[in-house]
């Protein structure tokens, strides 16, 4: 027979140890848990042109940034560009920002006739 070296223990053997990658921290991992009928409703909330942004926020807890990183998550990408590109700078969807865009806060409300 031949010499052979005796086999590590398992105890002995250390294995390098490497990290889970995570995901970033604007993605879905600061997403809270929603049940299947919540996240229906936000995405057809978020859909909705005359619900705000800060209305759903009321109602689900949800930022702005989590609804977007969402509806990423659980939208086709070609349903997500024309959400994106349908509430982005929509009045409705930021009424705090509409205010400033009014014509009462506009800068040719003095001009003479």
């Amino acid at each position: 027979m031949m010499n052979q070296p005796p086999l590590a223990d398992a105890t002995t053997t250390a294995l390098p140890t490497t990290t889970a990658p995570t995901a970033p921290a604007n993605r879905s991992a600061a997403l809270p848990n929603l049940n299947a009928a919540d996240t229906s409703a936000v995405i057809a909330m978020a859909w909705a042109d005359e619900v705000s942004f800060a209305a759903i926020k009321l109602q689900y807890g949800l930022t702005e940034a989590q609804i977007i990183a969402l509806m990423r998550r659980e939208l086709k990408r070609s349903s997500f560009r024309l959400w994106r590109a349908r509430v982005t700078g929509r009045h409705a969807k930021h009424p705090a920002r509409a205010k400033l865009h009014s014509p009462q806060h506009s800068d040719n409300q003095f001009v003479d006739e």
